[in-house]
């Protein structure tokens, strides 16, 4: 009786010493593979972004942004879709226009160019009297920052896996120099790199 108890646990402990080792397997594998094709998210870089119109009325902002951006995929194996998202631009904290963010496919090793438009409602953007002054006052000494934000659902897919993933892509900073009219042009000697997070 005792010998047959033995030969049960002995058969449990070489049961459990098998799981464990498949799943270690199974980790060094996936490591493995994540390591040969590991794939990141896209690149985005700011080319322009201009301001057709842009005015202040009491206590709304009417205005176009017109911003032309660059996805790029540094991935050699895996193909990056995008099925939906949006474009939205900020000053400060506060969001002036939303636009939808048409689907994308990109190759390994792509890239593709993107012209968004961005407007206020006709009637435009009702903001609080303290954002309006602080506009107000970019606006006469010249410049004004935006931000431009993307929210994307995407996959990142090879021959052998595939990934979705919510993206989050910021362009911080982008300095608009107004002239003498209501229009304004990016003050940047080069493209400006994006970061992503997701």
């Amino acid at each position: 009786m005792e010998e047959q108890n033995n030969g049960k646990s002995s058969f449990g402990r070489l049961m459990v010493i098998l799981m464990l080792i498949l799943v270690v397997g199974m980790i060094m594998l996936s490591l493995v593979f994540w390591l040969l094709f590991g794939t990141e998210g896209p690149v985005f870089h700011i080319l322009a972004l201009s301001v057709p119109s842009f005015r202040i009325i009491n206590s709304s902002i009417v205005g176009n942004w017109q911003v032309n951006l660059t996805m790029c995929n540094m991935n050699n194996h895996s193909k990056i879709k995008v099925f939906h998202g949006k474009t939205s631009i900020f000053y400060k904290t506060y969001l002036l226009a939303v636009t939808p963010f048409d689907p994308v496919n990109l190759e390994a090793k792509g890239t593709k160019n993107i012209l968004s438009n961005l407007t206020t409602l006709p009637e435009g953007n009702v903001l609080d009297q303290l954002a309006i002054s602080e506009i107000s006052k970019d606006k006469s000494d010249g410049d004004i920052e935006f931000s431009l934000e993307i929210s994307l659902k995407a996959v990142l897919a090879s021959d052998l896996e595939w990934q979705s993933h919510k993206m989050m892509v910021y362009c911080n900073n982008l300095k608009i120099k107004f002239g003498p009219e209501d229009k304004g042009e990016l003050v940047a000697a080069d493209k400006i790199k994006c970061l992503i997070i997701g």
